[in-house]
């Protein structure tokens, strides 16, 4: 279970704005380099004033130690109308990795 918080200050010639996010993710590894995933988010943009709520649950494969493969789908929620997605993504891991004992 992990939950994140962010906040970010856009800016340009004509205006200043916040930009909030809320993200709520579970997931469960299936063994053999598998696992499963689903995550609840919502985007709030001061600059146009909208709100998106994203609903997606996916399924990961380990590549080694520094990538996976992600494969997802989900709705998103504009206002008052939303939409179906899917995708296809390769993440690459950075930083220091524990060593196995």
């Amino acid at each position: 279970l992990a939950a994140n918080l962010d906040a970010a200050l856009q800016s340009s010639e004509a205006s200043r704005a916040v930009q909030t996010a809320a993200t709520v993710d579970v997931s469960h590894g299936l063994g053999r380099a598998w696992g499963v995933y689903a995550d609840a988010s919502t985007h709030m943009s001061g600059a146009e004033d909208t709100r998106t709520v994203m609903l997606e649950s996916g399924v990961v494969r380990s590549l080694g130690a520094w990538a996976q493969l992600d494969l997802e789908y989900g709705r998103a929620f504009h206002s008052a109308e939303g939409h179906w997605f899917a995708g296809v993504g390769v993440a690459a891991r950075t930083g220091r990795r524990a060593r196995s004992r």
